[in-house]
């Protein structure tokens, strides 16, 4: 594994990282949790350290890793394996859907796709669950949109995203591998893309969304799709780290599968009945409690849709959770 990656081209000394790949990897490198910035070797954002000279590093409860760069994606499933089993985060500049849909299927994991558009990516082994965010419809056909919004509860087109801003956060929570394609930007914040449109996410929601991410437990990896990226985009990729990192430094193991300290709140519903919420009385985050065959699943939710339903008036969302 260690053979894929080549040292960091940081011209000097970044301060920024606690550790930057300049000699060669080996399994002492990564001792302490964190997160590792991986580019891929054919990336127009090689410079990417670099841009982090100017940035200060505030997080004392983690550790931040340069990796350099990514030969090769064909060991995808062994490099993100081994850094779950360090308790590190990668942050990988560069895709390939097919390696990344083998990974998620292997291990039963979903894939959020930030962009203006539907596509779908499957394996020839099995179907996998994607979910979308920031499509706008009227460069999706009908029918996608439909299925979409029918079968894939968690999936916010970018007027969603706008209107109910305060379901961005747990919407997130769920998440397991991201796929960023920068055609979810706004045009005026992205203008070297052409994919990008006058209506699209801003700088500020970008790193709001990415603050988020991190601090989402279930989280995996992030791939940024740099296909129409260069230079120029290298501070909002970087700027977008930044607050990732200030996320998953915060994150706390709040999830009521994994922590007691949490209150519940019983809901009596005309059409479902009883139903519970939780909420972690530490990170005061929200989910939606629901009792399988054999064993209790639970939804991340916000307090606004634990509001609207005491009032009888059960977001759809939830709706398709509860069915």
């Amino acid at each position: 594994m260690y053979n894929d990656f080549l040292p960091s081209r940081s011209r000097e000394n970044n301060i920024f990282f606690n550790f930057q790949n300049t000699q060669g990897l080996d399994v002492f490198s990564f001792d302490r949790p964190g997160l590792v910035l991986i580019i891929f070797e054919k990336s127009k954002l090689d410079s990417l350290p670099d841009t982090f000279l100017k940035y200060k590093n505030h997080f004392k409860n983690i550790s931040i890793y340069d990796c350099g760069r990514l030969c090769s994606f064909e060991e995808l499933n062994t490099i993100l394996e081994f850094f779950k089993s360090k308790g590190i985060l990668p942050f990988i500049v560069g895709s390939e859907c097919e390696p990344i849909s083998k990974y998620a299927s292997l291990h039963q994991k979903n894939i959020y796709h930030f962009s203006n558009q539907i596509f779908y990516t499957n394996t020839d082994s099995a179907p996998v669950e994607q979910k979308y965010l920031g499509y706008q419809r009227h460069l999706c056909d009908y029918d996608d949109i439909m299925e979409i919004e029918s079968y894939h509860q968690n999936s916010m087109s970018l007027g969603k995203l706008r209107t109910y801003g305060y379901m961005t956060e747990p919407v997130l929570r769920d998440c397991n591998l991201v796929i960023f394609n920068s055609n979810v930007i706004r045009a005026s914040d992205c203008s070297e893309n052409l994919e990008c449109l006058p209506t699209g996410l801003n700088a500020e929601e970008i790193c709001q969304i990415f603050r988020y991410l991190g601090t989402g437990t279930d989280l995996d990896a992030i791939f940024i799709d740099d296909t129409n990226l260069s230079f120029k985009s290298g501070h909002l990729i970087a700027e977008a780290f930044w607050y990732f990192a200030e996320g998953f430094n915060i994150r706390m193991n709040d999830h009521p599968s994994k922590n007691s300290d949490f209150s519940e709140f019983v809901v009596d519903s005309t059409e479902h009945g009883e139903f519970s919420f939780v909420k972690n009385n530490q990170s005061q985050r929200w989910w939606l409690k629901k009792q399988g065959v054999y064993n209790i699943h639970y939804l991340a939710c916000a307090f606004e849709e634990y509001q609207l339903s005491i009032q009888n008036e059960i977001p759809e969302r939830l709706q398709k959770f509860l069915m």
